[in-house]
């Protein structure tokens, strides 16, 4: 009897990858599954020819993989900026068309802030593999046989990494306490501060704000320093703010990196914090010890609904 064996690990850091499911076709069909250390095994089959064949469909740790970043490496590479290749080339080509370009890091940016579901638009997979398959015609003795694989929307690799760097991100945010009259809307600044000599390309961030007090009108690039950056809003779940900041050109001045309108929807005296609970500079986690948060506090007369009539001459 004969025997087929192997691993699946991942493209960039070569760690394991379980729960691929591996399909055996032909003299024998057979399934199993990579276990926690990435390994498979078909054991005691019979002689002739087989095909094997890797699947995964899973999402697991993808939400975390999928950034802003990848989307900047997708968008440098389609202005020929800096080039991908090999794996990566593969997992940025996310609607399996064959050629990266915009539309590939639209549709990464989209995922880092929950606005794309998975697959990929004119993909049919999560996953894909380097070889898609193992053929053996026929199967001769014991054979080990590895498979690479890869995350479509993942071209930096990030996947299952540890993205906590010396003291988390290498930049700070803030936002202010302001007040808004009832009925009123009112323009919050999300302010950037970066470490000494750093530059940056991507942001991911989740802010939270109570929805019984105010809601969200719109979410917009701050006009200075990345006023010529992609920008994805996720603002459909009430209380919660997802936002996704891509560019080709790096960041490296303090700002004003976002501008949030909000409509006061409260009573007066109400007042809501405004929180950065998570997000990412270029894939490395913020730290809580370098966001401060702010407060919007309604107060004041309730603001004026302006109404022009047209001049009428007689």
């Amino acid at each position: 009897m004969r025997a087929i064996s192997g691993t699946v690990s991942y493209w960039k850091t070569g760690l394991p990858v379980s729960d691929v499911s591996l399909t055996l076709s032909g003299s024998q069909a057979q399934t199993s599954s990579s276990d926690a250390n990435g390994s498979y095994a078909f054991t005691d089959l019979a002689e002739g020819s087989y095909t094997l064949t890797p699947g995964k469909s899973d999402t697991d740790l993808v939400d975390e993989s999928i950034t802003a970043l990848d989307c900047t490496l997708v968008m440098s590479h389609s202005v020929g900026a800096t080039p991908l290749q090999g794996h990566a080339l593969t997992a940025a080509d996310v609607d399996r068309s064959g050629e990266v370009n915009a539309l590939d890091g639209t549709y990464i940016l989209r995922k880092s802030v929950d606005n794309q579901s998975l697959p990929f638009p004119g993909a049919n997979a999560i996953w894909v593999f380097d070889p898609p398959e193992q053929s053996f015609s026929p199967l001769v003795g014991n054979q080990t046989r590895h498979f690479t694989a890869i995350l479509l929307g993942d071209p930096s690799g990030n996947w299952n990494a540890n993205t906590t760097g010396p003291g988390g991100a290498p930049a700070s945010f803030s936002i202010p306490a302001l007040t808004v009259a009832p009925g009123g809307q009112v323009q919050v600044p999300v302010n950037l501060s970066l470490a000494p000599e750093s530059a940056s390309t991507s942001f991911n961030l989740t802010i939270i704000y109570d929805p019984a007090v105010v809601s969200v009108v719109e979410v917009a690039r701050g006009e200075e320093i990345a006023s010529a950056w992609s920008l994805e809003a996720n603002t459909r779940t009430a209380g919660e703010i997802k936002v996704g900041l891509s560019g080709t050109t790096p960041v490296n001045q303090d700002g004003e990196l976002l501008r949030i309108t909000f409509q006061a929807t409260g009573a007066e005296g109400t007042q809501t914090d405004l929180q950065i609970i998570s997000g990412n500079v270029d894939e490395i986690l913020i730290s809580q010890d370098s966001v401060e948060g702010g407060r919007l506090r309604i107060e004041g007369p309730p603001s004026q609904q302006m109404v022009y009539l047209p001049l009428i001459r007689r």
